[in-house]
């Protein structure tokens, strides 16, 4: 969905639908049965970001992709206050509307009610893995991994946590982010009543360029690989 100029969106509920279509043709495909499933990784597109109410599940907005560059001029702002030093020093990314964080406090600034919601616990913002990994488990954890919290400019890549200086900048809540897991560790299961009706382990959750670089053997440290896709991308 493309609703302006600049603007790219998707809607957090189709992902979803997208994703359980995807899990029955690939269980088709192989011949086997739900049951059969003993774990579940999620490779996801790192910063593109939903935000939703936590009691009744339902998105705030559309998620707002990756690619959307509606967020320039609030980069820009925060460039010319010269904040980009300390952001580049605690998550080692430079300030540009690819990531996250912005996209996070745009959603708090422009739908009605959503920060007061926040700050009371009433809603939650994550990556598209925070959400699916809540949609599979009815609702019951809230969870990202580093990789892919490594991309939102609000990880502090040396202490691997959230960064409370960058968040206080930004003015973005702390109790309404997901709670951080290794990628390579069990840290949901799903819920029958909501994905394929069985309960199994969400055991990897990483963003998709990362997993593949692992995919493609790239174990040692200097080891490169570029990606082609919607865009060209180098991983080291």
């Amino acid at each position: 969905m493309l609703p302006r100029p600049g603007w790219v969106e998707q809607e957090p509920e189709v992902i979803w639908k997208s994703v359980l279509r995807s899990a029955r043709i690939a269980m088709r495909g192989a011949r086997c049965s739900a049951r059969q499933i003993a774990a579940v990784g999620i490779a996801n597109q790192g910063e593109t970001v939903v935000a939703w109410n936590k009691s009744s599940g339902k998105p705030l907005y559309n998620a707002i992709v990756w690619q959307c560059r509606r967020t320039v001029d609030m980069c820009e702002k925060l460039k010319k206050d010269r904040l980009e030093p300390v952001i580049r020093r605690k998550t080692g990314l430079l300030i540009d509307p690819y990531f996250s964080a912005t996209k996070i406090r745009w959603i708090l600034d422009n739908m009605k009610r959503a920060r007061q919601q926040a700050l009371k616990g009433e809603v939650l913002l994550g990556t598209s893995d925070t959400w699916l990994v809540w949609k599979m488990s009815h609702g019951r954890d809230f969870v990202t991994d580093y990789a892919t919290a490594s991309r939102t400019m609000l990880l502090n890549i040396h202490r691997l946590e959230w960064d409370v200086e960058i968040l206080k900048i930004l003015r973005l809540p702390n109790n309404a982010l997901p709670e951080l897991h290794s990628n390579s560790e069990t840290s949901s299961h799903s819920d029958p009543k909501s994905f394929l009706g069985i309960d199994a382990p969400i055991s990897g959750l990483i963003v998709d360029q990362q997993g593949a670089l692992f995919g493609h053997g790239c174990y040692n440290r200097g080891d490169l690989k570029n990606t082609y896709g919607t865009g060209c991308f180098l991983l080291c």
